[in-house]
């Protein structure tokens, strides 16, 4: 589990859609960084 710092406020100040946006991005990043760490039989998100 992670817990973007702020997040409420981010998604407060520029609405759910970009909150949403947002959230999705992370997840990306998270997951392309995870590949290139472990491999892609060692990460599930």
């Amino acid at each position: 589990m992670i817990d973007i710092d702020h997040f409420k406020l981010y998604n407060d100040h520029y609405g759910h859609g970009a909150g949403d946006d947002a959230q999705r991005k992370v997840t990306q990043t998270l997951d392309e960084q995870l590949y290139r760490e472990c491999g892609r039989n060692q990460v599930s998100l």
